[in-house]
């Protein structure tokens, strides 16, 4: 069809039509109506107020993405760049957009609304979902005991076990004093690090098993192996990618619903109505 053409719709469908572009009008009409004698200044108070409102719903993702992000676990093994873009710059990005976008308008418009709250919820659902997926996949590897035919496990344990044999030869209470320490980390940096910090933090021996004298680690020691106590982290972040999937869907479902609902209402005839 050419840019000029004239569209003819069938006939049962110009009064839906009419009353479509009746109610939209009256709705404008009435923001508009109310945008005037508001005392704080119209549509940017608006446009401010609702673009809180977003940052104030999408504040609980952004809570616990920022206490995940800081798990050695989740940093090691699924990364932190799609929790902090699903979690934190989705709802700032749109919160902005949204805020941007109201204010060049005069009046509300309904999809602008829907769309400021839904979009950050879309992109959490699929962020929570995918975290809680990887998050299980890697917990099932570190659960098994077979700890050679997954490379990355296989590539903690022989870390592990060539900080373990320096530490024996250097004969030294702790791995750091070992002369030969900051010579080998350049090769074993990352995991080495990771395997510190997990040591640390779980209070656990070893990688794949348990029982060895820890490396890192000077206090109480639970003799769970490391493999063990990242595997239970990493429950526990599946657990949270779910609660975070389901907390964007239903954000999802209410928007959608307080934007239809009142449309319904206004379609349904009055109790009593012929």
């Amino acid at each position: 069809m050419r840019e000029g053409d004239q569209v003819f719709l069938p006939a049962q469908d110009a009064p839906r039509l009419q009353d479509w572009t009746d109610e939209t009008k009256e709705f404008e009409g009435q923001a508009t109506a109310q945008l005037q004698v508001l005392p704080w200044g119209g549509a940017p108070h608006v446009a401010a107020a609702a673009t809180l409102t977003i940052l104030a719903c999408y504040s609980y993702t952004t809570v616990i993405c920022a206490d995940l992000v800081q798990d050695i676990t989740v940093q090691y093994w699924l990364g932190t760049s799609s929790a902090i873009a699903g979690f934190v710059v989705a709802p700032l990005a749109a919160a902005v957009t949204f805020c941007g976008i109201m204010m060049r308008s005069p009046v509300p418009k309904l999809a602008i609304i829907v769309g400021g709250f839904v979009s950050p919820a879309v992109v959490g659902a699929v962020v929570g979902y995918s975290m809680a997926v990887q998050a299980s996949a890697v917990r099932v590897v570190l659960s098994s005991n077979d700890c050679f035919s997954f490379t990355e496990k296989r590539q903690l344990e022989v870390a592990w076990r060539t900080a373990d044999k320096l530490k024996t030869d250097c004969g030294t209470t702790a791995l750091e004093d070992c002369p030969e320490y900051g010579t080998a980390l350049g090769s074993y940096e990352r995991d080495w690090t990771y395997l510190r910090r997990l040591e640390q933090s779980g209070m656990c021996t070893g990688f794949c098993d348990s029982g060895a004298a820890p490396l890192w680690y000077r206090g109480p020691v639970v003799h769970d192996s490391c493999s063990a106590a990242a595997s239970s982290s990493l429950k526990t972040v599946e657990r949270i990618g779910q609660q975070l999937e389901m907390f964007s869907v239903l954000a999802i479902l209410v928007v959608v619903l307080a934007a239809i609902l009142p449309r319904l209402r206004r379609k349904l005839p009055a109790p009593g109505a012929d």
